[in-house]
């Protein structure tokens, strides 16, 4: 039902969780239990849920946006973003112009128009 709701093929909602169709269809039919987190995690994909995190940590360089993700604080998204780098590695990308910052993300997914 949520599916259909939505207008989605079971392809596209096995999209949105990196996961084969047919573990949707296992899961759409019973076959196997999709755990909630996993239901939420979908959800959220479709903006039906605000991030888990409220904001999320992005990385920015003078080029743009470099990385984003779901990280709880500045420390953890540099460590991700560049690598576990040292301190003096952070500070050398600050210096260049490179900075972190929180934003609200939202999640599209192209391919759900096909």
């Amino acid at each position: 039902a949520w599916r259909l709701s939505h207008g989605l093929t079971q392809a596209q909602c096995a999209s949105l969780l990196y996961v084969r169709e047919r573990q949707w269809q296992r899961w759409e039919h019973g076959e196997t239990r999709m755990l909630r987190a996993v239901f939420e995690c979908a959800r959220y994909r479709l903006g039906e849920l605000p991030s888990p995190y409220g904001d999320c940590w992005v990385v920015v360089c003078p080029k743009g946006l470099y990385y984003t993700g779901l990280h709880r604080d500045e420390a953890d998204v540099w460590r991700v973003a560049l690598g576990w780098p040292s301190v003096d590695e952070i500070n050398d990308h600050k210096a260049l112009g490179w900075y972190a910052v929180t934003a609200n993300v939202t999640w599209q997914n192209p391919n759900l128009g096909e």
